[in-house]
């Protein structure tokens, strides 16, 4: 009985001081966040996979079309769509649960620092301090799904600290099912799952390891090869649809050194410890598996494009782990340093800096503004059931928000342009879209400038087809006349001119600063 109020005791203890580390994050996101802002492109358009599926469509970008696996983040998509079955909006939907990963990260690397590494609380408390202002609130800002997959990460992560230390079947069998969870939710976590496995491989190798092969060759040859294979005849093609535009088996050395920068900004303060461990040769050993994992996802991102990595939220999933893998070395020099007075002092300042140094780089100035696109989509939602088409470069809010059909003519979200390489007239004329949306790089009167080849090509094919077949410009909004959204209408739909009053009267936002876009179409 003693030892059960002891334990309630502690527990009660470690929550209190787990909620007041939380307090500096909690501050900045009541006072330096606008939690009313729309989502991110990217995000938006997870949220319309999300609600065709829970509406009974299945997974694809326009009711009646054929699946596609646009949304990249599977596992999180079908949880979202999930819980928008239950009542919630597409946006709280997802905000509920990257806001729930987010806390359950943080409380983990509590946790394991404290259980597993046996560090002090005040350890634990600066590792969650750390983490918890760092860019998961622009996560969450955004309306990403990031902080789920950074939760499966830790727990792939933690399973593979245990089998370190012992050989349970149980903690193999964990490993294999998290390293799988991973996976589903974003591509690349087979990838990091795929290091720790290999890291086991070196550091225990022989007959230690073969449960653990074993037990990772079952579950996802099992229930990750059933996947594969249902993902395969579902969508059609064995690959997440991105993958054909920003894959295909490319070097991406940018990608690399990208992934490799990013790292390091998110770890900036803890790069000097990893360093010391790497300089002690007794703990180099350690330091040299516990960040061999960390090492090799980085590594691998010279097969994958950089594109669209907002926030570092590509490399995001291996700031939690490194926030558990710095404590063994912090440990090591504590003991062996004798002057432990001046080491809290010194400790605290850091973590002052650290601290400091997180808020003025994710949290200092504003991330997120109003997006005219969406403003313009919800005005267009009435609209949605006269079965218009609209053919956009950028298929995020406005195709989320409208509720209209939509041709993603990048090719993110459509399986034959994704394969063809890019978007055709004669695609272009199998819908014939009643709007046309451009995001190019001039204005009328004004000299084109080339940011991406591959963008200006199909930029010009779709400029090339208004003018072909007669659209109209009807406004060209921008903050400046090289970084433009194009609007084109078909003139002989039956609400042209309605639609073409709504886009050249209302406000538009510029979504890179908030401020009012200038419209360069005359009135």
């Amino acid at each position: 009985m003693a030892n059960a109020v002891s334990v309630r005791e502690s527990l009660g203890r470690s929550l209190l001081l787990f909620l007041a580390a939380l307090l500096p994050s909690a501050l900045v996101a009541i006072f330096r966040y606008d939690w009313s802002l729309p989502p991110f492109e990217d995000a938006a358009m997870l949220m319309r996979y999300a609600g065709h599926f829970a509406e009974g469509y299945g997974i694809v970008w326009n009711p009646g079309d054929p699946p596609v696996d646009g949304a990249t983040d599977f596992l999180f998509m079908v949880l979202v769509a999930g819980v928008h079955k239950l009542g919630f909006s597409l946006p709280d939907a997802v905000r509920l649960l990257s806001t729930l990963a987010h806390v359950a990260t943080l409380w983990l690397v509590f946790r394991i620092n404290v259980r597993r590494h046996r560090t002090g609380v005040g350890i634990a408390l600066a590792s969650v301090a750390y983490l918890s202002l760092g860019p998961g609130l622009v996560y969450l800002e955004s309306y990403f799904g990031t902080p789920v997959f950074a939760l499966a990460g830790l727990l792939t992560y933690r399973s593979f600290l245990w089998l370190l230390q012992r050989d349970r079947p149980s903690d193999a069998l964990q490993f294999a099912i998290w390293g799988l969870v991973t996976g589903l939710i974003r591509p690349e976590g087979v990838l990091l799952a795929g290091a720790m496995l290999v890291t086991l491989f070196v550091a225990k190798g022989g007959k230690a390891f073969r449960p653990i092969v074993l037990a990772f060759g079952m579950v996802f040859g099992v229930l990750g090869g059933a996947y594969f294979i249902w993902h395969w005849w579902y969508f059609g093609h064995p690959l997440p649809n991105p993958f054909y535009i920003k894959g295909g088996g490319a070097i991406y050395v940018s990608s690399l050194r990208a992934a490799v920068i990013n790292t390091m900004l998110l770890a900036l303060p803890l790069l000097p410890l990893f360093l010391y461990g790497m300089w002690k040769q007794r703990m180099r050993p350690r330091v040299i598996i516990l960040l061999a994992p960390v090492v090799g996802f980085v590594v691998v991102w010279i097969l994958m494009s950089n594109a669209m990595n907002y926030a570092m939220r590509f490399q995001y999933v291996l700031l939690p782990i490194l926030m558990v893998a710095w404590t063994p070395i912090l440990q090591d020099l504590l003991r062996n340093y004798p002057q432990r007075a001046w080491l809290r002092i010194a400790g605290s300042v850091l973590v002052v800096a650290a601290l400091t140094y997180q808020y003025l780089r994710y949290h200092d100035a504003a991330r997120m503004f109003p997006d005219g696109r969406v403003e313009l989509a919800r005005t267009l939602a009435p609209f949605a059931g006269k079965g218009y088409t609209m053919a956009v470069t950028e298929a995020g809010n406005l195709p989320l928000f409208s509720q209209w059909r939509a041709v993603d003519t990048w090719g993110l979200n459509d399986r034959e342009i994704a394969h063809a390489g890019s978007v055709t007239t004669e695609y272009l004329d199998r819908y014939r879209p009643e709007m046309i949306v451009v995001h190019d790089y001039w204005a009328p009167g004004y000299e084109k400038r080339i940011q991406e080849p591959k963008w200006a090509r199909m930029t010009d094919t779709l400029e090339t087809y208004v003018a072909a077949r007669g659209y109209k410009l009807v406004a060209c909004y921008g903050a400046d006349p090289h970084n433009t959204h194009f609007y084109y209408l078909l003139p002989d739909f039956p609400d042209f001119a309605r639609i073409r009053t709504l886009i050249r009267n209302l406000p538009y936002p510029w979504y890179e600063n908030g401020r009012p876009a200038v419209n360069f179409v005359p009135k």
